[in-house]
This record gives structure tokens, C-alpha cells and sequence, in this order.
């Protein structure tokens, strides 16, 4: 997590399930980032300080694809549904994805 230019924190985590691509591993990191985002942005305005703008940057296309569309495929129909709720904070404009 980076403020401005300042890191603020990092983190890493064993993936507690088995993807079948790299994009549905991607696509799992970003749920798990979203939800760091949304910690700092209830703390942020705890302290009334009001975050407009939460990027996340990302570098699999792919996944960056399956978050901002609300489109089932064929490979994407098994993903478990709460991995979904980056789409509606994408939709509600509460983060952003940019290509890395």
C-alpha cells in the first residue's frame, strides 16, 4: 500500500484455494487487495480525511477484464462469488484498476 508516494504497508499471503490459471490467481489477489483498500479507506475516514481516487495496479490483463466486465465465460464459471465483489466496487467507482 502506497500513500502518495509513501509505502505504507505490504503484505503476503498463502492463496487458501487452487486456481487453474494465472488469471484466476491474479484475479483472487485483487478480491484480497480490494479489501486492504477498503480497511485504509474506513480508517481514513474515521479520521475525516475523505480518499477520492484508490488505484490498484495489476498486471494481468485478463484479469483486469473479468473485474471491470460482468460477463461469465466458460472459464470463468466456477469462481467462487465473493471473489466478484472487486466488480461492484469497481461499479461504484470505490477503487480503480491500472495496467502495471
Amino acid at each position: 500500500m502506497m500513500i502518495n508516494t509513501a509505502p505504507t504497508s505490504w503484505y503476503s499471503k498463502l492463496q487458501h484455494c487452487v486456481s487453474t490459471s494465472t488469471t484466476e490467481s491474479e484475479y483472487y489477489g485483487q478480491h484480497e487487495c480490494s479489501k486492504h483498500c477498503l480497511g485504509y479507506k474506513n480508517l481514513f475516514e474515521e479520521l475525516g480525511i475523505k480518499l477520492n481516487n484508490i488505484t490498484i495496479n495489476a498486471d494481468n490483463q485478463a484479469a483486469i477484464h473479468i473485474c471491470e466486465n460482468e460477463t461469465v465465460t466458460s472459464k470463468s464459471k466456477h469462481t467462487t462469488l465473493k471473489y466478484h465483489s472487486v466488480r461492484e466496487l469497481i461499479k461504484n467507482e470505490s477503487i480503480n484498476l491500472k495496467i502495471y
